[in-house]
């Protein structure tokens, strides 16, 4: 699973060049592939960190609970860290708060 590091990733490349900096190198791997094929099928593909696929390959039921697994975790994942933030914007008497903007780069 990619995404979430790539879309962190992608936000502070956007944010190098609107401060016309060089972003970062990209330094994610991934470990497999997982090829939904419905609810009840799934194949997974261990890759190399440069997401090359080897031959090795889990399919059935054993890749389709990874695959269950992985999205629950990552949409509960995400669901807790949205409820982190709109925490964070909320002070204890119900108004919205402005965050301190310590810690954040200014654009």
């Amino acid at each position: 699973m990619a995404a979430r590091p790539l879309g962190a990733y992608a936000a502070d490349t956007i944010l190098s060049r609107m401060e016309e900096k060089e972003p970062a190198e990209v330094n994610i791997g991934v470990f497999f592939q997982c090829i939904s094929l419905g609810r009840r099928a799934a194949i997974i593909q261990l890759a190399s960190k440069q997401d090359i696929v080897n031959r090795f390959s889990l399919r059935g039921r054993l890749a389709v609970k990874i695959k269950e697994t992985s999205y629950t975790q990552l949409t509960e994942e995400l669901a807790k860290e949205g409820r982190a933030e709109l925490r964070r914007l909320i002070d204890r008497s119900g108004n919205r708060v402005c965050p301190p903007a310590s810690g954040r780069r200014s654009i």
